[in-house]
Formats: structure tokens, sequence, C-alpha cells
């Protein structure tokens, strides 16, 4: 670039180097008519911090006495998703079912989430057994031929979403 297309910013801006704000007359206009950005001045850009890690993987997650359903996205390969469990008065679906809990969610919480907060099988077996509904996919637990399977056997998350949420 040439040093006639850089000028002082006539209005603040945010850097096309760094995204940090730059005040008017602090920095400089770079580019050609139509192309201009704002920018710091050599050597005054801020070093961008790396993202966080995220660190959850699907699963059932227990922070400050919220539990929280960590899901993969259907739409992108290799991300997840978090929402919060939030007990509701019981709405009725199309199909008559009674439905105690609502899943909302929740941005932001999968950073913050270790394999500390990790619920184990047993503790979200209790929890999808109070509300017949399996706590990762929740789908109903309401067939007479399931809930004596799930007394028998003491699984109340199904055998895909077990494999899937509890590796």
């Amino acid at each position: 670039m040439t040093t006639a297309t850089l000028r002082p910013n006539k209005f603040g801006g945010r850097c096309s180097g760094c995204s940090a704000y730059v005040p008017a007359q602090k920095g400089i206009l770079a580019g050609s008519p139509g192309h201009w950005s704002v920018e710091h001045r050599a050597g005054e850009c801020k070093p961008q911090e790396a993202p966080k890690p995220i660190t959850a993987t699907p699963g059932v997650y227990l922070l400050d006495g919220t539990i929280y359903v960590v899901k993969p996205s259907k739409r992108t390969k290799g991300r997840v998703y978090a929402c919060k469990l939030v007990e509701s008065a019981p709405r009725i679906t199309e199909n008559g079912t009674e439905i105690p809990f609502d899943l909302e969610f929740t941005p932001g919480i999968v950073g913050i989430l270790t394999e500390a907060h990790r619920m184990s099988l047993a503790d979200a077996n209790a929890i999808s057994a109070r509300y017949a509904r399996c706590l990762c996919c929740n789908r109903a637990l309401y067939a007479a031929a399931t809930i004596k399977r799930c007394i028998a056997t003491g699984q109340w998350v199904g055998r895909d979403c077990r494999k899937t949420y509890f590796p």
C-alpha cells in the first residue's frame, strides 16, 4: 500500500487488523475510494486473544443446581449446544402426552461446563424416572413395555442416548 492512500481517520471505527475500536483522528484511513478501512497506527494493534476452547462434550451436566443437556448440533458437525432443564407447568403435545419440563437453549454455557460438572448415568436415570421421559432426547417413556423394562433394568435413559451422552 502506498503512503499516498494513508491519511488520518475522520470518524471512529473498528480496526481491520485487530477489530478494536479506533477513535476519530487516532488511526489511519487506508485503502482506495469505495474500499476504505480504519486501522491503528503502526505498532498500536492489540494482540488478539485465542478463542476459548469448548470443553463440553455431549452429556448431562449439573452446574450450580441447574441441569444442562449438551447436544450435538445437527446443522454443523463437531459443534455442540446446551439446553437448560426448566420445570414448567405440564404442557400437552398434539398427541396428548404431558411434558412437565422444557429444555431451553442457553448460549455461552458450553464454554463454562467441564467434565467435573458431568452427571453420572445413575443421576440422569433418577431424573428421567421422575419425569418418565428420557432426559437426553426428551422421548416419552409411557408405553407399558418400556416402563416395565426401565423398572427391571433401572435404565431410564435409552440405549442410543447412553452411547451418545455417557461415554
